[in-house]
């Protein structure tokens, strides 16, 4: 139970941080991903989700894309998905200040503490690559 009110609460503060940053879409600079740490390198000081940097240029400035290359993974083994794989964008509309983001079945495996995690990783990459302020799974 402890583990799960420092969760909440990590999660909570980490949204307030990064979900109010704003920044312009310029998807030709690098990109924050966010991933969950691995357990074994889990230090209670840090936050569970940490950002991972990747270049994104390649991508020809296609959110969808962009959001597939995320659910590959990440790059550093300090860090871990919390998706589960064959995870893949089926239609995404961005309108203003808000993004809705749908996905296929894959993600309807998640449930409970895994879904508000996974959930909270793809909001602060959103957040953080587009500047929006509203992200609707």
């Amino acid at each position: 139970m402890k583990k799960l009110i420092i969760f909440v609460i990590v999660t909570v503060l980490s949204l307030y941080t990064f979900g109010c940053k704003h920044r312009d879409a310029n998807y030709d600079a690098p990109a924050t991903f966010y991933y969950v740490q691995n357990q074994d390198t889990l230090d209670l000081s840090d936050h569970m989700i940490r950002g991972e940097t990747h270049e994104t240029t390649h991508l020809n400035s296609n959110l969808s894309e962009i959001m597939n290359t995320y659910f590959e993974g990440p790059a550093s083994i300090s860090n871990r998905s919390p998706f589960p794989a064959g995870l893949s964008v089926v239609r995404l509309d961005q309108n203003e200040d808000r993004i809705h983001l749908t996905l296929n079945n894959v993600f309807t495996q998640l449930e409970g503490l895994d879904l508000s995690v996974a959930s909270t990783c793809i909001s602060m990459t959103l957040f953080e690559l587009t500047g929006c302020n509203c992200v609707e799974l």
